[in-house]
């Protein structure tokens, strides 16, 4: 394939060049001014777009959704090549061969990150325990992009402690077995570990994580150590000092070990501008004195949509009433616990007294949209604070009815606040900025931000904050050097040929849309939502066509589980 007639930008965070692009196979042949063609060569017209390294997703969940969605849609309809998974503390390897201990990794990782528990249980084919047994058996499962994996904490435990991993600190022999399975993911080819400190499961129990001594961690990183360039990378507390001194307790542990840590994540809404500065200060301090620390950010708020098969947003904004209806009432039971008088006044006192966390969103009614009726019947396209003016109900009798009214299946969305723009630039151009984390794969139905890279180029490119190559290179060259991503992120003769191809004025994100393609785990379909393409114009995957602007999907599928 020879592109002709872009605009390179290498990833490197160098200025664009005019020049053309050679793929021989999957590497990049060479790069120059009027290439000629040879015999029987593709030809791509890249006049007036911009060539650069395929995109990399460094925050999403496809673990398991990769299973049923081998195309990672949206993904490359908005130029991502690559996409790192297993965050948050949660992987689909090491898995116990306990069936009930296994359940448990399950239940906790539906549930944290909103995907379909049956569909969880039923489509991924569990046919491993170890990391490497993992690694054989899905080396063969082809998608159209690159997945790249950490390890998951929770994993960890659970397979080392069993049940006790809810309850208790780990022995020094379970610690052990912790680090033996760390060491063997490790020389499989995952990037790194990851934990949570931060969550709870459905019934309300602290994730085992969090009962993780400073010995655990320490053995756990001292693994770290010995394969140099791989991540840790960790959720904290949503509270400002809980979130300072979990980061303050990681940085202190690995920083003799020489671990590099990728922290999730400074606060970036503009009404957190304080915490950001916190934070911000935080970090500044520990990299002055030596840790390999790297913050994460995201440039515009989650895009977590409330639902009632499955939402944990319910249980963080300290909707107790509306947790239970959601994520502990089975469906068919739905309807009637929303037309309980018993219930009505449960959520009403909850809303009316409310609680530390959820202050903002619970007294945003403005922010909750409702968009998405299920049998049309509406209202919708207005916010809460349009419905209860509307209805002169109370806030959680006008939610409850509107459910009741549109199906169970609804959903209501959640309003993009402003953000911290000089905040989000000062990351964009920190060396360690940790750029575009969206949770693609999670969250209302394996949505989440799935296509929110496009967002950093219509957000901050177009209106003058950053330059073009300063993206590019947040979300190739640098992702890649922070992860040990070998041959890819940037435009080099030899390198992977993962690239994209667009223009400015066509990176846009769309709305999103209801799908009926996800297995339900019992024979039929249930949604999840995507977007449309951005579009680009192409994303090409180890020198294959994925996606091609005005045909979508070619069906080519290069990707796959790749390792350090």
């Amino acid at each position: 394939m020879l592109i002709r007639g872009g605009h390179i930008i290498d990833g490197a965070n160098t200025a664009p060049v005019r020049a053309d692009l050679r793929i021989d196979g999957d590497r990049i042949a060479e790069i120059g001014v009027n290439l000629k063609a040879n015999a029987g060569e593709e030809v791509v017209d890249a006049g007036g777009a911009f060539v650069s390294p395929g995109f990399i997703d460094c925050h999403t969940h496809f673990d398991a959704p990769m299973f049923w969605s081998p195309t990672l849609d949206p993904l490359p309809g908005y130029g991502t090549t690559t996409a790192m998974m297993g965050n948050c503390g949660f992987s689909v390897a090491p898995m116990p061969s306990n069936e009930a201990d296994r359940q448990d990794i399950i239940d906790v990782f539906s549930y944290i990150e909103d995907i379909p528990k049956k569909t969880f249980e039923k489509e991924v084919p569990w046919a491993w325990n170890s990391w490497a047994e993992y690694r054989g058996k899905v080396s063969g499962f082809k998608t159209a992009g690159n997945l790249g994996a950490l390890v998951g904490h929770l994993n960890l435990r659970v397979v080392a402690m069993g049940p006790d991993a809810w309850t208790r600190a780990a022995n020094d022999a379970e610690t052990a077995h912790m680090a033996r399975m760390l060491d063997d993911s490790l020389k499989s080819g995952a990037f790194g570990f990851s934990t949570n400190l931060q969550n709870v499961d459905n019934i309300g129990r602290p994730l085992p994580t969090l009962l993780s001594t400073d010995a655990e961690f320490e053995a756990l990183f001292d693994v770290l150590a010995r394969h140099p360039g791989r991540v840790l990378q960790f959720n904290n507390k949503e509270e400002l000092e809980p979130s300072l001194d979990s980061t303050e307790r990681m940085a202190r542990l690995a920083k003799p070990r020489g671990v590099r840590m990728q922290y999730l994540r400074i606060p970036t809404e503009l009404r957190r501008r304080p915490e950001y500065e916190a934070h911000h200060a935080l970090y500044t301090r520990l990299r002055d004195s030596g840790v390999d620390i790297w913050p994460a950010f995201t440039h515009r708020p989650p895009a977590i949509a409330m639902a009632l098969d499955s939402c944990i947003l319910f249980g963080f904004i300290n909707l107790g009433g509306f947790h239970e209806l959601s994520n502990q009432t089975p469906m068919h039971q739905k309807a009637a616990l929303l037309s309980n008088a018993d219930w009505r006044a449960r959520v009403r006192k909850e809303w009316d007294e409310g609680l530390p966390y959820g202050e903002f969103m619970l007294r945003g009614t403005w922010r909750w949209l409702f968009k998405n009726s299920a049998n049309g019947k509406g209202p919708v396209n207005l916010s809460l604070t349009d419905l209860v003016e509307q209805t002169g109900k109370h806030p959680m009798d006008a939610v409850s009815d509107w459910w009741l009214d549109n199906g169970i299946e609804s959903t209501i969305h959640i309003a993009e606040e402003d953000m911290d723009v000089p905040g989000i630039v000062d990351l964009i151009r920190d060396p360690r900025g940790i750029g575009g984390v969206n949770d693609a794969a999670a969250h209302s139905q394996m949505f989440c931000g799935g296509g929110d890279l496009a967002l950093l180029f219509k957000r901050f490119v177009r209106p003058g904050h950053v330059a073009i190559e300063e993206i590019v290179h947040l979300l190739t060259g640098r992702l890649a050097g922070h992860y040990g991503l070998k041959d890819r992120g940037l435009l080099r003769s030899g390198a992977i040929a993962d690239v994209t191809i667009f223009t400015l004025d066509e990176m846009d994100q769309h709305d999103e849309e209801k799908v009926f393609d996800v297995p339900d785990g019992a024979g039929g379909t249930s949604w999840r939502f995507t977007r449309k393409p951005a579009p680009v114009r192409f994303t090409i995957v180890g020198g294959q066509t994925v996606f091609e602007a005005g045909h979508g999907y070619t069906g080519a599928m290069p990707g796959a589980l790749i390792g350090v």
